[in-house]
Order: structure tokens, then C-alpha cells, then sequence
């Protein structure tokens, strides 16, 4: 038995996740008391277990896939892991990292609504042409030098 496990905490702590790398769904953040004098954000889990109080590397991974709008958050996948860290004074100790799974959507790689065809055109894009109607390539410009001045393009 860990040491850890013996003594119960609020927040999810390394020993906690005994060597499995679940994976969770985001329900939200929250600035919690975490300490006598001390406030950080608290990530919580749709699936009900106890929250995670992030560190500066694991809110940057968050921020990096899914924006740095903590609200963009909720109903996001992650997973867990744990991993070899330091403490701040250089003592080394286990620590729990999230990743973003394979599968999940990259973080804003769109804006909101882009990509979303609205009759045959993207948000904000002028319609040229009605749909349907085929678009010739486009040739050198009038009075051009072709590149190749016998036509043979080898």
C-alpha cells in the first residue's frame, strides 16, 4: 500500500491513479481554496472523482489543445498519467501530467463556426460563382512569355 493512499486528500493525488492512465472527460474549472491561504484552479471530471488542482504544465497543455478560454473546457477528453517531476525545491517526487488523446479535435485550429459549409460558402466568403458552376484553371496572363518558348516542358 502506498503511503499516500493511507492518508485521504480532496484533490487527486499521483499514488491515487495506482499506474493507470484513465481517461476523463472535462466538466469545468474552478478557483478553489486548496490551502489555508492559497486559491488555484481545480479541474473536475464528468465522471465524478476528485478534482485535480492544475500546475502551470499541465494548464498550459490544456490551453495549447483546447485554447486558453478554460470555458472552451468542458465536455473535452483528457488523460491521465504519472510521471517522475520535482518539487520546487528540487526534491524529486510523482507528479500527474494530462494529455489530450489522439482522437480529440486539435485546439483552435479553426475559429468557432469555421469550417461549417452555409449554402456552399464559409462563413465570411464572398460567393463568386453559384454553386455548381465549374471554374476553368487559370492560364498565364494575357501577353505572358511561356516558360518554355519551344512547348515542349522538359
Amino acid at each position: 500500500m502506498h503511503i499516500d493512499t493511507m492518508f485521504p486528500a480532496p484533490y487527486l493525488r499521483a499514488a491515487e491513479l495506482q499506474g493507470q492512465e484513465p481517461g476523463l472527460t472535462i466538466s469545468g474549472v474552478a478557483i478553489e481554496k486548496v490551502a489555508q491561504n492559497e486559491e488555484k484552479p481545480v479541474l473536475h471530471f464528468q465522471e465524478g472523482c476528485k478534482g485535480l488542482v492544475l500546475n502551470k504544465t499541465n494548464a498550459k497543455t490544456l490551453a495549447a489543445a483546447y485554447g486558453p478560454d478554460t470555458a472552451g473546457w468542458g465536455e473535452r477528453p483528457i488523460v491521465l498519467f504519472v510521471t517522475q517531476t520535482q518539487r520546487p525545491s528540487g526534491e524529486p517526487c510523482e507528479g500527474i501530467r494530462l494529455r489530450v488523446p489522439v482522437a480529440a479535435p486539435p485546439a483552435a485550429a479553426l475559429p468557432a463556426g469555421a469550417g461549417v459549409m452555409l449554402g456552399g460558402q464559409l462563413p465570411g466568403q464572398a460567393a463568386a460563382l453559384p454553386r455548381g458552376v465549374p471554374v476553368a484553371p487559370a492560364g498565364p496572363p494575357a501577353g505572358a512569355v511561356p516558360a518554355f518558348p519551344d512547348g515542349i516542358p522538359f
